[in-house]
C-alpha cells in the first residue's frame, strides 16, 4: 500500500548495550535508577520503553551521530483482506454480519500457514547463508510454555 517515513533504530550489540550501561550508571546515576532501578507497585518498570529511551538519551549525551544509531529505511506497509468483501464492509455498503471469510482464519491454519510459507523459507536461507545465530534469548523457553505458565513466569517484566 506504500512505506512508512521515519527512522529505525538500529539493535545494539549485547557487548554495547552493557557498557551504555555501564557508562549511564557511573555518569548519570539518577537517570540510570529511573531506566533501571525503578519499579511501580505492580513491579512494572516505572519508565515505559526503558531500555530504548535510555540507550537514545545516553547516546545523544555521549554525542554519537544520529546516522550511527538510525536508519531512515522505509518499511512497507501491506494489507491483507480477510474477507472477500472487506472493500464493501470498509465503504459502510455492507454489514458486519454480510461479511464472507476469504480463508481459513483458524489459529491452527494461520500458524501453520506461517511455518511452511514463511518461517521455513526463512530458516533455510539463514542457514545457506550462514547466518544463524547461537544467541538465547530471554523468552526461547516460551515454546515450552503455556500461556497460564507465560503469564506468571513473565507479566510482571512487561514494561505496560
Amino acid at each position: 500500500m506504500g512505506y512508512t517515513s521515519g527512522t529505525v533504530a538500529y539493535q545494539a550489540t549485547k557487548e554495547t548495550q552493557y557498557m551504555l550501561r555501564n557508562w549511564l550508571h557511573k555518569h548519570h546515576t539518577y537517570r540510570y535508577f529511573e531506566w533501571y532501578g525503578a519499579v511501580k507497585p505492580t513491579g512494572q518498570p516505572y519508565k515505559r520503553d526503558h531500555r530504548n529511551r535510555s540507550f537514545h538519551w545516553t547516546y545523544q549525551k555521549l554525542k554519537v551521530d544520529k546516522a550511527l544509531t538510525h536508519s531512515e529505511h522505509a518499511r512497507g506497509i501491506y494489507f491483507s483482506p480477510l474477507y472477500n468483501n472487506t472493500r464493501e464492509f470498509l465503504r459502510g455498503e455492507i454489514e458486519e454480519s454480510q461479511l464472507e471469510k476469504a480463508f481459513d482464519t483458524s489459529i491452527e491454519y494461520l500458524v501453520d500457514l506461517w511455518k511452511t510459507k514463511y518461517a521455513s523459507k526463512r530458516i533455510k536461507s539463514l542457514i545457506k547463508n550462514d547466518r544463524v545465530s547461537d544467541e538465547t534469548l530471554y523468552y526461547d523457553d516460551l515454546i515450552y510454555l503455556d500461556w497460564e505458565q507465560t503469564k506468571t513466569k513473565y507479566l510482571n517484566d512487561v514494561g505496560r
